[in-house]
């Protein structure tokens, strides 16, 4: 799996004055697997998506944290209205994205790829792939002195 941002715009992409902590650029990208995930499994009719959430809830709820803090940090308001925001704007750009596609195609595809590599992922192979995705990644944000 190249790169889950490749098929999203981040909120760097978006707001390109906005710095990111290289957490909070891990944080993102997996928000932007999960919301893959997520669309994919839902379009494939695939349990791939609860399963993954189920081992991985406490890393989710981390990194769900992380972008709220990042949204309190840039100020603009109500830092977790502004995260769900961010996550019905990301679930509705995968689902047109998605949507734009056969099922076929979906299910079977390099799309359908996130669906094998969240049902090897636990906590710390998940960890472990959105730290190495980010820093892969980090070059399409802007990051902030840390």
């Amino acid at each position: 799996m190249a790169s889950v941002a490749l098929c999203f715009a981040s909120t760097a992409e978006a707001a390109a004055p906005i710095c990111f902590k290289s957490n909070e650029i891990e944080a993102e990208q997996a928000i932007l697997f999960q919301t893959k995930l997520m669309v994919v499994s839902d379009v494939c009719s695939n349990a791939s998506y609860r399963s993954f959430t189920v081992r991985n809830r406490e890393a989710i709820i981390g990194y769900q944290h992380q972008m709220i803090e990042h949204f309190r940090r840039i100020g603009g308001g109500k830092p977790e209205t502004a995260f769900d925001r961010y996550m019905t704007k990301l679930a509705n750009e995968a689902s047109l994205t998605t949507g734009s596609q056969p099922v076929s195609v979906v299910c079977s595809g390099t799309t359908a790829e996130v669906l094998t590599t969240a049902d090897k992922l636990d906590k710390d192979s998940f960890r472990h792939l959105m730290s190495t995705t980010a820093a892969k990644e980090k070059a399409h944000y802007r990051a902030c002195k840390e």
